[in-house]
């Protein structure tokens, strides 16, 4: 496989979609390790698109539109603060299809950003290894105990 920085923004929306695909696939068989490994890939590719010129994670958004849930929750939740009132539409579409476990996820991001605490909020940079967003974890656990 390619390295992220080599392929196109085509190439990594169309894997990115085979990722939230996948991951759905994973969710529906309990597989949570092998769903683990594909977001690490997941956040990969949105840092890699973050990381272009312009934030070519705009070039998810044709993805609100995608028969998959995993791959249109995938999208709005790595979109939002760029579309802020589309995302926010796709979640609430997601929502209220009761399809779990992604009409759960929607809906516990549709609560976070309703109280002002959601990470969708901040925008932030998820780092792409698991070791990393641990770390990052315990950080700012420990900048609130402060």
């Amino acid at each position: 496989m390619k390295k992220f920085a080599t392929m196109s923004g085509a190439e990594l929306v169309a894997l990115y979609t085979q990722i939230g695909v996948a991951q759905a696939e994973a969710l529906d068989r309990f597989e949570s390790g092998r769903f683990n490994r594909l977001f690490d890939q997941e956040m990969a590719i949105v840092n890699e698109l973050r990381s272009r010129p312009g934030d070519q994670r705009t070039q998810l958004f044709a993805l609100y539109e995608h028969p998959n849930l995993q791959v249109r929750l995938n999208a709005a939740q790595s979109t939002y603060m760029l579309n802020r009132a589309r995302a926010h539409a796709v979640l609430e579409e997601i929502a209220e299809t009761r399809w779990l476990p992604q009409a759960a996820t929607a809906g516990f991001s549709l609560e976070g950003i309703a109280a002002g605490d959601s990470a969708l909020l901040r925008d932030p940079w998820i780092p792409s290894s698991r070791k990393e967003r641990l770390a990052l974890h315990q950080a700012e656990l420990n900048a609130s105990k402060d």
